[in-house]
């Protein structure tokens, strides 16, 4: 896959030109033997190929978190955003006592959810969806679900966070977001979520710490930077740093 055709080589060990590379038009060799192809590894299509290997992978869920930063750009208070908020409060209601029921400690004689990762999956993927038609609120619902599924998946938590951004709900986006560099420290995205968050409350300590935390877990796009509202912090020295950082 990663190989690419130099020249031919004689296949007869005792050929004393064995070692001489050919054109690829050339058949036979002086001593009359066949000629096979000689090759080498590739090394732009490998790169390239690496690299949108290690873009799929990065962040989990890395278009959707996108597309909620492109959306929370967007001001929170338009007339679309206040429908979907309003219509969607009953939701909104029901996924936040599903978190405190979650989150908190059981009540006595309550049986604990089966963790059912699979479910959980298929459950964030949904949300997913949903936010590609713009619907946050039923995404929020299904990433909420995804977390009661699974504890442990980073993906639900994560972007749960960054539905709630997305809707310019911020307050409600830090406990998530939070959990979600817990669970996937190495994650940059869920960092970059959380220090939007910070950054948007008026926490700059905070948000600088976290920025800090993507950076050296391999955040290297700077101009991608454009897509979180850091303006709390853009103008702090300790932000001008960072973002020079190499």
């Amino acid at each position: 896959m990663f190989k690419k055709v130099i020249g031919k080589v004689c296949i007869n060990p005792d050929c004393p030109q064995k070692d001489k590379v050919r054109e690829e038009s050339t058949v036979l060799c002086d001593c009359g033997q066949e000629l096979q192809d000689q090759t080498i590894t590739d090394n732009k299509k490998l790169t390239i190929f690496s690299g949108i290997m290690i873009l799929i992978l990065i962040g989990g869920g890395y278009l959707g978190v996108m597309k909620l930063k492109e959306k929370a750009k967007e001001a929170v208070t338009s007339e679309v955003t206040t429908a979907v908020t309003e219509g969607g409060k009953a939701i909104s209601n029901a996924v936040g006592k599903t978190q405190s029921q979650t989150s908190g400690a059981p009540d006595s004689g309550t049986v604990q959810p089966i963790a059912d990762p699979k479910a959980a999956m298929t459950l964030v993927s949904d949300g997913l969806n949903l936010v590609k038609k713009n619907k946050f609120q039923e995404a929020i619902d299904k990433f909420s679900q995804a977390t009661s599924k699974d504890q442990n998946n980073d993906q639900a938590w994560g972007n749960l966070g960054a539905a709630y951004v997305a809707m310019g709900r911020h307050n409600d986006a830090i406990e998530p977001s939070r959990k979600a560099t817990t669970l996937n420290p190495n994650n940059p995205i869920w960092h970059l979520n959380l220090a939007e968050t910070y950054s948007v409350i008026g926490d700059k300590k905070n948000a600088l710490k976290e920025l800090e935390a993507a950076i050296n877990n391999g955040f290297t796009d700077r101009d991608k930077l454009k897509n979180f509202n850091f303006k709390a912090i853009e103008n702090e020295p300790k932000f001008k740093e960072l973002v020079q950082k190499k």
